[in-house]
């Protein structure tokens, strides 16, 4: 296929009807009349309902193990947009943040935030931060499972004492790392991770309850600090025994962290099983970063909702492949799984209907001087017209009809700015208006 082919196709998808998505205003008089709810939706609107679909889809085939992750994803977008972050520390730079509730790769729910407008369908908890409250909320979409429950593994963004506190309210464990903030937090592990963490030797353990949350510090190559309300650290089940690889002589109180080791590059030695079990599940958004990266098909577009329709198709791939490993059902690797798909998807193509044009053409969209009526809407609504006329002079019956085909209160046609080049004629860019004009099929 030529560049120029390719360009042609994606001109013309959409993923959600013209007239079901908010109309962008083209005036501050036009902005002015719409409600704020509207503008709100206006940069992931163009995604439904294929991003509710998919998130729908996601939840109703797997259900999670116990250690479930929470994280944010990064959708590759330099355009311009007030709603994408930049986020220097991370391997992409800047685009769309999705937080996600992950395990082991398969993205189970998600939520997109905006620099803007913040976190999308967000229920703000009053005793927490909108970030913990999209924890919180996330939380309480996992299955209810009889004798089970789920924990929780946060990084530093995400946790706080309050947060965990209601998380155990909630009958789910939480285990994270954490910065040494808020009033909640205990004096003592904030002095010393500032004042004595090169003083301390490695392997230290100092550990506070607050609220029902255990905060932990932990020497390692510096003061490890973290929050759990499933761990503790005065039981032998607390250690566990872990091959570790000597740091480098540049990295953080290097002098304490390797003296341990002595002349050996790696040694077993006892760790928190706290500092285990994060090691171990912390990774489940991660790791669906990586399965996307690779066989990633996003291209470069100036359309700001593009970057969000790749990354639902890489996701439902990802996510596909993880259902098929998980059942059993498929034994190779990914690229050949991945090959099956494309496979498939390309024999249902020689079974759908082509399109049958009523002349040959060249049809051509073009943008068109003045905004005028769509044809083809225009027709739609002429036939709904006389179909309700028809209607209301019969009986109770067709009053019934009439309200069965939602009849009684009829959209008016929609205006474009385009149309067809070869018909003269305008139309909206719904795909439907444009295939059945020029169908042979459709009178």
């Amino acid at each position: 296929m030529t560049l120029a082919r390719f360009e042609s196709l994606r001109h013309y998808i959409h993923v959600s009807e013209p007239h079901q998505s908010p109309p962008e205003p083209r005036t501050e008089e036009e902005e002015e009349m719409l409600p704020t709810e509207t503008l709100e939706k206006l940069w992931w609107w163009k995604m439904e309902p294929l991003l509710s679909s998919f998130r729908a889809a996601s939840q109703c085939l797997y259900t999670p193990r116990t250690e479930v992750a929470i994280d944010e994803i990064m959708v590759r977008f330099h355009g311009r947009s007030s709603d994408t972050c930049k986020m220097p520390n991370k391997p992409i730079k800047q685009g769309y943040k999705i937080f996600a509730l992950a395990d082991r790769g398969y993205v189970w729910h998600f939520q997109l935030s905006s620099r803007r407008h913040g976190i999308a369908e967000l229920v703000k908890d009053t005793e927490l931060t909108p970030t913990g409250s999209m924890v919180l909320q996330m939380a309480r979409l996992l299955p209810k499972i009889e004798n089970s429950y789920f924990v929780l593994f946060l990084d530093n963004y995400f946790t706080s004492i309050p947060l965990f506190s209601t998380l155990r309210a909630e009958n789910i464990g939480a285990v994270g790392t954490t910065r040494p903030q808020g009033t909640e937090f205990p004096a003592l592990l904030i002095a010393l991770r500032q004042k004595w963490s090169t003083k301390l030797d490695w392997g230290t353990i100092c550990a506070i309850e607050v609220d029902g949350v255990l905060c932990i510090g932990w020497q390692d190559n510096n003061l490890v600090l973290g929050l759990s309300t499933i761990h503790t650290v005065h039981e032998a089940s607390s250690q566990v025994t872990r091959f570790r690889k000597r740091p480098q002589t540049t990295s953080t109180n290097a002098v304490t962290a390797r003296k341990v080791f002595g002349d050996l590059s790696r040694k077993e030695l006892d760790i928190p099983t706290f500092i285990d079990d994060y090691n171990h599940n912390m990774n489940g958004v991660d790791l669906a970063n990586q399965f996307r990266q690779v066989y990633d098909t996003q291209r470069i577009s100036y359309r700001i909702w593009f970057p969000l329709m790749h990354w639902v198709f890489d996701q439902a791939a990802t996510n596909a492949y993880k259902l098929a490993i998980t059942s059993k059902t498929w034994t190779q690797g990914h690229l050949e799984f991945r090959r099956a798909i494309y496979t498939k998807l390309l024999a249902y193509s020689k079974v759908v209907k082509p399109q049958v044009w009523k002349d040959a053409g060249p049809h051509n969209w073009i943008s068109r001087p003045t905004r005028q009526t769509c044809v083809w809407c225009s027709k739609v609504v002429e036939v709904k017209k006389k179909l309700r006329a028809t209607l209301e002079t019969q009986s109770e019956a067709g009053m019934q009809v009439l309200k069965e085909l939602s009849l009684s209160d009829i959209i008016p046609a929609n205006k474009s700015f385009g149309g067809c080049s070869y018909c003269e004629i305008p139309l909206c860019k719904s795909s439907d208006c444009w295939t059945k004009w020029h169908s042979q099929d459709v009178t």
